[in-house]
């Protein structure tokens, strides 16, 4: 082998080591993604109350500790529609934030002052916990927070905040017995 040839199987050599090292680079698992925080977490064992209020219109949920299951906290003391209640501890165990908002905002042009759902959350140490639900965003995509002890605005998602609010507005009852399902 004359010395041409030699450095040029080296400079192929070279060449195939680069591309070989590029291509694995690129070939690397992407960077983790952090989760956001939670906006608050409960754990949802520990949720023996919900009262959730929207305007006039007030619903009120108790876990009955002897049967083993949510019921409507009124004269009824019905079990809730479970294709509609099935979730919802978990749910109300906390959503993530999507952003936090700056500082001196006006909590009445986002629906938080007063509130346009209060969600209130009894716990099995005996206390409780409340949350404030605002106005969606102009996008719609998330709805104005605040825990009704802080000042501070959150977004959450707004599928959180619509099916949350529900409850107050069309609560999950079951159908009369003999009704048609819609």
């Amino acid at each position: 082998m004359n010395r041409r040839e030699t450095i040029g199987l080296g400079v192929i050599l070279v060449l195939v080591l680069v591309a070989a090292i590029g291509y694995f680079q690129t070939r690397s698992a992407p960077p983790e993604r952090i989760a956001p925080p939670f906006f608050y977490e409960i754990e949802a064992s520990d949720i023996i109350g919900v009262q959730v209020e929207q305007g006039d219109l007030v619903e009120s949920f108790a876990w009955d500790e002897e049967a083993g299951l949510w019921r409507f906290d009124d004269e009824t003391k019905e079990s809730p529609d479970e294709e509609r209640w099935g979730g919802m501890p978990v749910l109300l165990a906390g959503p993530r934030i999507e952003r936090t908002l700056p500082g001196g905002l006006n909590l009445g042009d986002l629906g938080l002052d007063p509130p346009m759902t209060t969600v209130t959350i009894g716990l099995e140490t005996g206390g409780e916990f409340r949350v404030h639900i605002g106005r969606p965003t102009p996008d719609s995509s998330a709805h104005y927070v605040r825990q009704s002890n802080n000042d501070a605005v959150f977004l959450v998602s707004a599928a959180w905040g619509d099916v949350i609010s529900r409850l107050a507005t069309d609560p999950p009852r079951l159908p009369p017995p003999g009704a048609d399902a819609p």
